[in-house]
C-alpha cells in the first residue's frame, strides 16, 4: 500500500532572512552603521531594483551615513529610481565629500569643473580635486595636475603639475605617465589634443563625470562641455593611500603590466570611461581577480564599454561564481533561469541560487525559497497521482541541494520501492540527512521501532 507523505513546510529556508521591502535603520559610519541595510541596498542597486535601493540609501543618508550619501548622489545624477537632478546629486555628494569620501570629492570636483548642478567654478573644482588627491585619489591627482599645468582655478605651476603627474603615474595612470615623459617645456602646459578630445566628447563617446579632462586651449570654450551621461557605482574594495608613494623618474620609469590594479579599473568605471574600464577589468579578470571577473560580466550583460554579449557575460559570471562570489552565483542563476547566453535550465539556476543563498545573498535566498516551494508542491502532486517517476526526479533534485523535506520524501520512496528499486539502506541514508537538519518527520522514522 502506498504510504502517505508527511506534511511539508511551504517555505524552504525556515528562519532565513529574505529581502525586506522597507528600509532598515542604520547609523553613521563608526557609530553603529547598519551593515545589513547597506548590503541590502547595494544588492538592490546591483540588480537594478532602484526604487528599493533609493529608499534604503535615502534613509541611511538622512541619518548621516556618508557612504549612502555618495551613492544617493550617484542615483540622482544618473536618474536611477528618481528623476535626474544634478543639483540634488551635487548636494548629496557635497555631504559625503565633506565627510571624507574620496570618490565623492572627485565627482564633486568634476561637477564644478563642468557646471553640473552647481555653477561652473574652476577654483572649487581644484579645491575638491586637491582634497581627493591628498587622500590618494589617482584621477584627482591627474586632474589637479592638468589644472596646475594650465593655470585654471590655481596659479599656473608646472613644477606642482609634474609632482602630481608623478604621483598619479606611480599609481598606474597612463595619461599622467605620458605627461611626465613629455615634460613640457612651454609655460602653458596645455595638452591641446586632450583638450580637443574632451571638448568633442572624448574618444569613447563622451566625457563623463569623473573623466580626466584636460583644460581647454584658448581656441576652445572656457569649459569643455561634457555630455549628460552616467556615473557608475563601484562598491568593491579599493586601495587607499595614507601617504604619497615614492616619486618615479620620468626618464626611466615605464608602466609595468603588473602595476594595473582594481583601483585603476574602478576609477575608470566610476568616471564613466567604460571602454577603458572594460579593457582593464579584462586584463585583471584573465589574471583571476574575482571582482574584475564579476564586474566585467555585468558590463558584458549590460553592454557597458563593450558590445552586449550574454555569452561573454556567462563566461565571466561562471569564473567568478566558481571562486565563490555570491553575486556572480546569483546573476549566473538568473542567466540560466532566463536563457540568456545559456539554455534555459531552472535546476541549474536553483543550484546557483542555493550557493549564493548559503552565503547570505538575500535575493538568492528569496528566489531559492520560492522555486523550491513550488517544485516541492509539484513533487507532492505527482506523488499523490502515483506519477512516481516525476516525483522521484523532483525530490532527488531538491534532496541533492540539501532540502530536508525532499530528502525525507526520497527516503519514503526508497523504503517502499516507489519509482525506484526498494532499498532500505538508501532510505535510511536520506532519512538521516533530513534528520541532521532537525526535520521532525525524518527523526520520527529513524526512531520508529
Amino acid at each position: 500500500m502506498r504510504k502517505k507523505l508527511s506534511a511539508m513546510a511551504a517555505a524552504i529556508f525556515l528562519g532565513a532572512s529574505a529581502f525586506s521591502c522597507s528600509p532598515e535603520s542604520g547609523g553613521v559610519p563608526g557609530a553603529g552603521e547598519s551593515a545589513s541595510s547597506m548590503d541590502i541596498g547595494l544588492a538592490a542597486y546591483e540588480r537594478a531594483d532602484y526604487p528599493m535601493a533609493l529608499s534604503i540609501f535615502r534613509s541611511q543618508a538622512e541619518q548621516g551615513n556618508a557612504r549612502a550619501q555618495h551613492i544617493l548622489g550617484v542615483m540622482y545624477f544618473n536618474g536611477q529610481g528618481v528623476e535626474r537632478d544634478f543639483a540634488a546629486a551635487a548636494r548629496w555628494h557635497r555631504m559625503a565629500a565633506e565627510r571624507g569620501v574620496v570618490r565623492a570629492q572627485f565627482v564633486l570636483g568634476m561637477m564644478h569643473f563642468n557646471g553640473r548642478g552647481v555653477p561652473q567654478d574652476d577654483a572649487e573644482a581644484a579645491r575638491w580635486f586637491r582634497m581627493a588627491a591628498d587622500r590618494g585619489g589617482m584621477r584627482a591627482r591627474y586632474n589637479l595636475g592638468l589644472m596646475y599645468e594650465a593655470g585654471r582655478g590655481v596659479a599656473q605651476d608646472n613644477e606642482e603639475a609634474q609632482r602630481l603627474f608623478r604621483l598619479a603615474a606611480n599609481q598606474g595612470h597612463a595619461g599622467a605617465l605620458a605627461k611626465i615623459e613629455q615634460a613640457p617645456e612651454d609655460a602653458s602646459g596645455v595638452d591641446g589634443a586632450a583638450a580637443n578630445e574632451a571638448a568633442n566628447g572624448g574618444a569613447t563617446g563622451g566625457a563623463a563625470v569623473g573623466t580626466a579632462e584636460a583644460p581647454a586651449t584658448q581656441s576652445l570654450p572656457a569649459v569643455a562641455p561634457a555630455p549628460e551621461t552616467q556615473i557608475a557605482l563601484v562598491e568593491t574594495a579599493t586601495a587607499t593611500h595614507t601617504s604619497a608613494p615614492p616619486a618615479i623618474s620620468p626618464q626611466t620609469q615605464t608602466a609595468p603590466a603588473e602595476a594595473l590594479t582594481m583601483a585603476d579599473a574602478q576609477d575608470a568605471f566610476e568616471s564613466g570611461d567604460f571602454a577603458t574600464a572594460a579593457s582593464q577589468f579584462q586584463i585583471l579578470a584573465e589574471q583571476g581577480d574575482v571582482r574584475a571577473q564579476y564586474t566585467l560580466a555585468v558590463m558584458y550583460a549590460n553592454g557597458q564599454g563593450v558590445d552586449q554579449d550574454d555569452g561573454q557575460a556567462v563566461r565571466f559570471y561562471r569564473l567568478a561564481a566558481d571562486q565563490g562570489h555570491a553575486a556572480a552565483q546569483y546573476d549566473l542563476g538568473l542567466m540560466h533561469a532566463n536563457g540568456r547566453g545559456v539554455p534555459t535550465d531552472e535546476m541549474a539556476a536553483l543550484g546557483l541560487y542555493r550557493l549564493a543563498a548559503d552565503q547570505g545573498h538575500g535575493a538568492a535566498q528569496s528566489n531559492f525559497a520560492d522555486i523550491s516551494a513550488r517544485m516541492l508542491e509539484e513533487g507532492n502532486a505527482a506523488y499523490e497521482r502515483a506519477d512516481y517517476a516525476a516525483a522521484l526526479t523532483i525530490f532527488r533534485s531538491l534532496a541533492e541541494l540539501g532540502e530536508a523535506p525532499a530528502q525525507h520524501n526520497l527516503g519514503i520512496m526508497y523504503e517502499n520501492g516507489l519509482g525506484v528499486g526498494q532499498d532500505a539502506a538508501e532510505a535510511l541514508r536520506w532519512y538521516g540527512l533530513a534528520a541532521e537538519q532537525e526535520f521532525a518527520p525524518a527523526q520520527a522514522r529513524l526512531n520508529a521501532p
